[in-house]
């Protein structure tokens, strides 16, 4: 069994190192598709992040969708478009950026 005064020793210790680090485990950020093909998100004048560290989510994309009678069909395009502002959660230390929406 592990003893409750170990437990929040070692807690505090770790939210002290991630305080004095400023070790974020993840952050928000907003940019703006500059290039659909390859895909590229431009954050600052500074800061253009390349597809290689850019991970969109499943619901972007061009979609089509049936009836189960197969008597109707409806086509959606929600693919990213160069101009659209997006919001990203950026992973630990900046490596990887995931898009999880579009900024209205």
């Amino acid at each position: 069994m592990i003893d409750e005064a170990y437990l929040v020793r070692v807690l505090g210790e770790l939210v002290k190192k991630t305080v004095d680090e400023k070790i974020r485990p993840s952050d928000f950020a907003v940019g703006v598709v500059s290039s659909v093909s390859p895909l590229r998100v431009k954050l600052s004048n500074d800061l253009e992040l390349p597809e290689q560290v850019l991970i969109a989510g499943d619901q972007f994309g061009a979609f089509t969708l049936e009836t189960t009678d197969g008597r109707h069909t409806v086509s959606y395009d929600n693919s990213l478009k160069t101009g659209d502002k997006v919001r990203l959660l950026k992973n630990t230390g900046g490596q990887q950026y995931y898009i999880i929406g579009r900024v209205t």
